[in-house]
This record gives C-alpha cells, sequence and structure tokens, in this order.
C-alpha cells in the first residue's frame, strides 16, 4: 500500500528559523512514519521569495531520505478552497494513474497549526462547509479570538469570493444615520444631504457584509434589518422606490445573544434570521499548542531576525492573542 500525505504550505512555514512552522512540526511528529510520500502546495509570493530554494533544500535534505518529497507551485489564495480543491484533485488522479497498481491511503494534512489542535481542527471543518452555503452565520467568541479573520476566510471560500466584502462595526453606528447607513440616500433626503449614497446592503449587492458587535444595534435598527434580510429588499432615506439587495450577512459579537433576548435587548425573531449556522470561536487560553505559532507570526513581525520561542505555552492566558504582545 502506498501512503500518501497532501498537504498546504503556510507563509510561516519558509521561515524554519523561527520555529519551524506546522510542516516541519509535522514531520517532526509520530504521524510522519504513516506515509511514504509528502505532496506539498504553496505560492510563497514575492514577499517569501528569498526563502522558496533555501526551504525547499531544508526539507528535502532532512526529510527525504526514507520519503520522497514533491513540491506543487500554484497561483492560488489560500482561502480559495474550490480551487485547492482542483488542484488537490488534479495531483490525486496523476497519482492515481502513477500507482495503478496499488492501494492507496490518503492523508490531508489542511490545519493551519499543529495535529494536536482539535478545536481548530472541528471549527475549520465547519467552516469549509458552511462557506459554499448561501447563508447567514453568527460568528460567537471572546474579544480578540478572531472573529473578522474568520468571517473574511468565510467570504474567500463562498460563491460570492469575487464580489465586494464590507465590514460594519454595528456599536458605532448612531441612531440618527443608521437607516442611511445600511440603507442609502437619496439627493435631498435631509438638510445638507448633498448628492446620493447607496448604503451598506446597495453598495454590497452580490456580496457579503459583516456586522461586528450585531448585539450593540438598537432595537429600532434590528427591526430594519430584519426586513432587509428577509426581503432582500431595501428603502434608500428619502426615496419610495424598493430596491433589490442580494447580500448574504455574516453576523458576530462577543455577547450572550440569547441572554439578550430574554432581557428584551435583541429581536428574537432577528437572532434566529442570523443563526443558520453559528460558530463558536474559542479563546485562547482553550488552544494551548495555538499560542507558539501565533507567537511566531507576532515576533517575526517585530523582527525578522529573532530566532527563539519564549515559554508561551506553559503561560496561563486571561485574554486573548493581544495579551502576547503585552
Amino acid at each position: 500500500m502506498k501512503k500518501i500525505c497532501l498537504s498546504w504550505i503556510g507563509t510561516h512555514d519558509p521561515k524554519f528559523g523561527d520555529g519551524g512552522g506546522p510542516i516541519i512540526a509535522l514531520l517532526e511528529s509520530p504521524h510522519a512514519d504513516d506515509f511514504d510520500e509528502l505532496h506539498l502546495l504553496y505560492n510563497f509570493g514575492q514577499p517569501l521569495e528569498k526563502h522558496k530554494d533555501e526551504y525547499r533544500r531544508h526539507i528535502s535534505k532532512k526529510y527525504a531520505k526514507n520519503k520522497m518529497v514533491v513540491f506543487h507551485e500554484h497561483e492560488l489564495n489560500p482561502t480559495d478552497y474550490n480551487r485547492i480543491y482542483e488542484i488537490s484533485t488534479g495531483i490525486m488522479k496523476s497519482l492515481l494513474k502513477k500507482y495503478s497498481n496499488k492501494k492507496i491511503k490518503w492523508h490531508f494534512h489542511t490545519s493551519p497549526g499543529t495535529g494536536q489542535m482539535n478545536a481548530i481542527w472541528v471549527l475549520l471543518s465547519k467552516t469549509r462547509k458552511l462557506a459554499a452555503h448561501n447563508v447567514s452565520v453568527l460568528i460567537t467568541g471572546e474579544t480578540g479570538t478572531g472573529k473578522e479573520l474568520l468571517a473574511k476566510a468565510i467570504h474567500a471560500a463562498s460563491l460570492r469570493k469575487d464580489k465586494k466584502m464590507l465590514t460594519l462595526n454595528c456599536a458605532a453606528i448612531q441612531e440618527t444615520t443608521a437607516n442611511a447607513t445600511l440603507f442609502g440616500w437619496s439627493k435631498g433626503a435631509w438638510t445638507g444631504a448633498c448628492g446620493e449614497g447607496l448604503g451598506y446592503f446597495l453598495e454590497c449587492s452580490g456580496g457579503t457584509i459583516f456586522l461586528d458587535e450585531i448585539g450593540e444595534l438598537s432595537l429600532e435598527t434590528q427591526t430594519k434589518l430584519l426586513r432587509a434580510i428577509q426581503e432582500g429588499e431595501v428603502q434608500r432615506v428619502g426615496d419610495g422606490r424598493v430596491l433589490n439587495a442580494d447580500v448574504r450577512i455574516i453576523a458576530a459579537t462577543h455577547k450572550n445573544l440569547l441572554e439578550l433576548v430574554r432581557n428584551g435587548k435583541f429581536r428574537e425573531d432577528l437572532y434566529y434570521r442570523l443563526n443558520v449556522f453559528a460558530v463558536e470561536l474559542p479563546p485562547l487560553r482553550k488552544r494551548g499548542e495555538d499560542i507558539t505559532l501565533i507567537a511566531e507570526k507576532f515576533l517575526g513581525a517585530i523582527n525578522d531576525k529573532n530566532d527563539k520561542i519564549p515559554g508561551y505555552t506553559a503561560k496561563k492566558l486571561s485574554a486573548n492573542a493581544r495579551q502576547l504582545l503585552i
């Protein structure tokens, strides 16, 4: 039986001096003995061009003694799962043809971290499934857990990826201008209103709107938002026409929306309209294996020459990723 591992190389993998990255962590783990060939997909891009050849030589020299290591370079977005799927299946078909007389057992290493990060494995698997479906998503989690990053990943992996994605911080919306901000306005809609404005829904039609801190919206604005989501229609301020607005809503909050519903501060019907697909982001203190990887990224941005990783894993964190910078 031929055992083959197919994996994606992340942008911090080539900086193996900073700790190795997930691929080297995989190769140095007991799982490395589970396969005969390693096929690596990558798109380092211009910023990492200088690391490419060095990284390939390092991998081939150190880890290719007992197994074949093959690199596949492609120009693609690492969150474009449809394209990655096409490339991966193409590689699989060529290998099936090459080893037509042997049975192949596949290993897919797709996590951006190590194999021990069970919480993130589950979350990524869930995210890839929901991205392709045109439904509303509610992301919950503490401040600093990466809700906006996840929303962008969902959009990039969706059928709307070629359309616009806009982010709106609901906590920053003023009640007096909420309608205009969301749905637009016509010329002369109010004193001093020069020209016209599309608003988020019309400007982003065909794309995705990320409503961050959705729990901060007033009940009046919630009512208008609910109608826009349900009907796919909006009315600009000062304009009686009903206009179509085809948008996907991804909302996020660090609050307990069900508790707000019970207290009469959040509409129950809006909650269920947003919560078609729910994703909860675990805090960093529950993702101990992530700490070194995130610290690597922060340290690399601060100083590319730093090649030591302090003992962050053993440190108990009360907050999330931002605490690593303190």
